[in-house]
């Protein structure tokens, strides 16, 4: 299963620090996280769990898309 309950699907894993880093730069240059998400590959729901779950990437996206938005 993956982190969605889905079977067939790709396991849940960390992403690693280029995904991380790719993601921030995206969305820092779009202000689009579903575009940010596509680049790395992941589908931008899991992102937003993701987000939810983790307080250090929670910082960077809202500095990122602040950013975006200037």
């Amino acid at each position: 299963m993956d982190e969605t309950g889905e079977e067939g699907s790709r396991p849940y894993r960390k992403l690693t620090l280029e995904e991380r880093a790719r993601f921030l730069e995206v969305l820092r240059e779009t202000g689009n996280r579903r575009f940010a998400a596509e680049a790395i590959g992941v589908e931008p729901r899991l992102m937003d769990q993701r987000r939810e779950h983790d307080a250090e990437l929670d910082r960077d996206w809202e500095a990122a898309a602040e950013e975006a938005h200037r």
